[in-house]
Order: structure tokens, then sequence, then C-alpha cells
């Protein structure tokens, strides 16, 4: 129909062309819906509910996945929704054990990142690090999608997680870096620091959610890995992409302040 949807199921973990399908998909203003599938998804039943459009697969998919895809998706439900979503990902959240597709608009991620970039100086912010993957909604909007709508340059550790992601954060020398991960990554990150001949150099901010965080991490960011104003922010993926955020160079008052 010539004002269907493309529908475009990703699946995978940090890749070349993935940064610009997010970009696309935000940019189609309603006329794509893309949804990041974590690559353990199994449960294909959510096609059933999407709008009618033009089903496009992108990533890496069995031959079995693609078969049961088709299965779902044969005919479609004509669904129409309040307000048109441009992207998806799933969750376990806090209300059930079984991975549930959350669907947002423009309007929902917008209005997130205006109100949590609105405590940093973005005069500050050319580079974003990004440790998590684009299928959890903390890499997907405040990486993937921070990066192409205030016009920065994004840095993704290729594939799974892994020693090598570290390296190439040592790498990136620049000062005005916003690195975004849990506090197991920088963890890592600052074990990986003091183990290596490259010398850490300061940046700007960093983001650390997904999990709660203590004091003595968030001092350890900031003076072993020389981020000169940790946040600390903690969202969950209904709420896209945060609930509550710490602003940069706020120290928590208590371990766990935000994220318990």
């Amino acid at each position: 129909k010539e004002h269907s949807m493309i529908i475009r199921l990703w699946k995978g973990y940090h890749s070349p062309g993935l940064e610009q399908l997010v970009a696309n998909a935000w940019d189609a203003k309603g006329q794509e819906l893309l949804i990041l599938c974590p690559p353990m998804l199994q449960d294909f039943s959510f096609l059933r509910s999407m709008p009618e459009g033009f089903l496009r697969l992108h990533g890496t998919w069995s031959d079995l996945e693609r078969n049961e895809i088709a299965k779902h998706y044969a005919k479609g439900n004509p669904v129409v929704f309040r307000e048109t979503p441009v992207l998806g990902v799933f969750t376990s959240g806090t209300l059930s054990s079984s991975p549930r597709l959350v669907l947002y608009s423009r309007r929902n991620v917008q209005a997130s990142l205006d109100s949590i970039f609105g405590l940093f100086d973005k005069t500050k912010i050319e580079h974003v690090f990004c440790y998590p993957q684009a299928f959890h909604t903390f890499g997907l909007t405040l990486g993937y999608l921070s990066a192409h709508v205030f016009g920065w340059k994004l840095h993704t550790p290729e594939g799974k997680y892994g020693q090598a992601s570290h390296a190439q954060r040592l790498a990136l020398q620049e000062e005005n870096v916003l690195t975004l991960g849990t506090p197991t990554h920088f963890f890592d990150l600052l074990s990986s620091a003091k183990n290596s001949a490259t010398a850490i150099a300061p940046s700007y901010s960093c983001i650390m959610g997904g999990a709660s965080v203590s004091r003595d991490l968030w001092s350890r960011v900031q003076s072993e890995l020389k981020i000169a104003a940790p946040s600390i922010g903690y969202g969950c993926t209904e709420a896209a992409p945060g609930i509550t955020h710490l602003p940069p160079g706020q120290a928590p008052e208590h371990d766990d302040e935000i994220g318990l």
C-alpha cells in the first residue's frame, strides 16, 4: 500500500551500519519502524500486533528464525497506534519476567533526551562512547540517538562486550567525551586503565546507569578515570530512557541513591 510503514527488524550486537539504520528510522518521521531485537529473542508473536507494512530483516538471523517471523507476520494486523512508533526495544522490565516489546514515538524520545541532556553542558560533548548495546534502551537512546540528534560522533566497540572494548575507550584521547556504561563497564574500565600502557585522557562526563552506583565508584571514576563530572542516570525501558538523574559533577549522598 502507498502509505504502508516499513518495519525493520534488526538483531545482533554493535556493528557497522547499525548507526545508520537508527538514524534512518528517526529521520523517516513515522514512515519506518525499527525494532531492535536482542540476540536471544525467540518469541516473535509480537509481530501479530504490528501495523500493516513491509517487513525487512537486518543483522543476524537464522533460516529457522526467518521462517518463524514469516509465519507470524504472514497476514499482519492493521493496528493503529495513538502515536506513530519509530523505535522498539524489548524488556523484561519490573512487571513481567517475559521479554515485552516497548515502542517509542519521536516525541517520547525527544522529550527524554531534552530533559536529561538539559542537565549537561552540551558544548563540552563532541564524542559519545557507548558500551551498552542498541537493543537496550540505554544504548539506543542515550547513545545512538543522542549522537544523531545532537550531532556528536558515536563510538561503539564492535560486537559483544569484551576486554577489547576498553582498549578502544582508552585510545579515545579527546576531551569532549561522554562515556555511557553500567557500573560493571566502569569497574572493568578502571581495571583496564590500571594495567594499560595507554594512559586514559581526561574527559568531560559519563552516565553510569542500568544498576545502582556506590559513592566509591563515583569517586574512582572521577579520580582514576579522570572524568571531570560523572553523572548517574537510572531509567526503565518504559520511561524512555530515564526516570531520574543526578546532574554531572554531583556526587551521590549515599550508596545506591539512584538505581536501587
